[in-house]
C-alpha cells in the first residue's frame, strides 16, 4: 500500500470502520513508513482530544457559583446599597479634576500662541509701509 492510499484510510482506521484485511494492510504500512506513522499518531491524538471534549458535560451551576463568588468577594448582587460617596461624590470629583485639568491645559497652550509685543510692533510698522500711511494707529493690530 502506498502513502496516498494509506492517508485516505487513517480516519476510517481510527473509527474502526475498515474491514480486517484493509486494517492489516494499513497497519503494516504504518509500521514500515515513518512519515505515515507520525501522521497517524497525530491524527489519533487529535481524535482522542475531540472525543474527550465531546464527553465533557457543561457545568449547569457555573452562573450560580460565579454569582456566589462575586457576592463573597465584592458584595455584588447582595441587595446592599452603595454609599453616596461611591455613587455620587467620587464621579463628581473625577469630573471636576478632569475639567480643571482641561481648562488649565487650554490656557497654557493658548498662551504659547499669543504674539508678543515686539511682533505686534513689527507688524504695525510693516502695515504702515505697505499702505503708505503715516497714521499707523488706524492699522494697529491688537
Amino acid at each position: 500500500m502506498d502513502c496516498k492510499a494509506a492517508k485516505k484510510t487513517f480516519v476510517l482506521l481510527n473509527e474502526d470502520a475498515l474491514s480486517s484485511s484493509e486494517k492489516t494492510q494499513v497497519q503494516a504500512h504504518i509500521k514500515e513508513c515513518g512519515a505515515c506513522a507520525t501522521l497517524y499518531t497525530l491524527l489519533s491524538q487529535a481524535f482522542g482530544i475531540i472525543t474527550e471534549e465531546k464527553s465533557n458535560s457543561p457545568n449547569v451551576y457555573l452562573a450560580s457559583k460565579t454569582i456566589a463568588r462575586a457576592r463573597e468577594r465584592y458584595g455584588f448582587f447582595s441587595g446592599k446599597t452603595m454609599p453616596t460617596s461611591t455613587t455620587v461624590l467620587r464621579p463628581a470629583l473625577v469630573y471636576a479634576v478632569v475639567l480643571f485639568t482641561g481648562l488649565l491645559l487650554g490656557f497654557l497652550i493658548g498662551g504659547w500662541f499669543q504674539p508678543d509685543s515686539a511682533t505686534t510692533d513689527t507688524q504695525n510698522e510693516l502695515a504702515g509701509e505697505i499702505f503708505n500711511t503715516e497714521d499707523t494707529d488706524l492699522l494697529t493690530i491688537k
